[in-house]
């Protein structure tokens, strides 16, 4: 019986996030990275100084942080009730802390922009199992020119998909991590519910944890006992996380302001109304004694 090979022992024991340390041949990989990642922030910072169009919502976003900085959440939501409070609340912040408003918009946009280049990285890493296709991979995120274009607009989809790409990779850490797996799987509900305060279709990250809970189950199906509590028991972690921070946000939010923005909030709103009709249904029924002693 030949001993195992020392480097089939090292793959098989070495950390999903190892490759995340700048050691030996990784120093390579990390300065690469960081290359593209640098790349990616000065293209960002320079398309705005090459256009400064602003185009409907982009105004919308604006006067909301303004409304808000300026006279409290419930003016900013009298301007549009189905907004998401997410972005104009950051907004609202930088105009807080002395920005324009609109200075604050694109800077949102544009580290939400690169930040979303290191997450398409750990997600194209850890789904390829190749670091030079993930570096591949990275660098056409870092220049895609519709993505380039969205992170200097002051729009929510720069940061939509920030919050998106970071909830993914998260839940692929959970998934693959052996040691405080919990604390990825938490951060993906997280940032998926900060995701759904951006853009209110983000219910959708649920589903793709969902599915790529399933595959890989499929794909560690020789070894399901062990995997299958760590990813399943994340998973629903973090759909816990996700409708714990999300539906109270709501259903607040819309009591306050009148925003209808949630597309959770109006089901339960709508079960909890047919609650208390059945209750007041049920009430109004006098008893049977009560009704013969009526009839008399």
């Amino acid at each position: 019986m030949t001993p195992p090979d020392d480097e089939n022992i090292r793959a098989k024991t070495a950390s999903p996030y190892s490759w995340l340390r700048f050691k030996g041949g990784s120093r390579t990989v990390a300065i690469i990275l960081l290359a593209i990642l640098a790349y990616a922030l000065a293209i960002r910072i320079g398309r705005c100084f090459v256009t400064d169009k602003l185009d409907q919502d982009s105004i919308l976003y604006i006067d909301m942080a303004n409304a808000w900085a300026n006279s409290g959440i419930e003016a900013a939501f009298k301007l549009h009730i189905r907004i998401p409070p997410l972005y104009p609340a950051l907004m609202a912040f930088g105009k807080w802390a002395g920005l324009e408003a609109e200075t604050a918009g694109r800077l949102i946009s544009i580290f939400a922009g690169t930040a979303s280049v290191l997450a398409a990285y750990i997600i194209g890493r850890l789904a390829l199992r190749s670091t030079w296709l993930a570096l591949f991979g990275t660098a056409l995120v870092a220049t895609h020119p519709y993505l380039v274009r969205i992170s200097e607009s002051i729009l929510r989809d720069s940061l939509y998909i920030c919050l998106e790409a970071w909830a993914i990779a998260f839940a692929m850490l959970g998934a693959r991590s052996r040691k405080l797996y919990w604390l990825w799987w938490l951060a993906a509900g997280t940032t998926a519910a900060l995701a759904e305060m951006t853009r209110a279709e983000a219910y959708e990250i649920i589903i793709l944890i969902g599915l790529w809970t399933c595959w890989e189950l499929w794909l560690k199906r020789k070894d399901l006992r062990r995997k299958l509590f760590r990813t399943v028991a994340g998973s629903i972690a973090a759909c816990i996380v996700f409708f714990a921070l999300t539906i109270p946000a709501q259903i607040w939010l819309e009591q306050r302001t009148g925003s209808q923005w949630g597309s959770i909030s109006k089901p339960i709103k709508e079960f909890q109304g047919l609650f208390k009709k059945a209750r007041q249904g049920s009430s109004a029924v006098p008893a049977p004694g009560l009704a013969k002693e009526a009839s008399r």
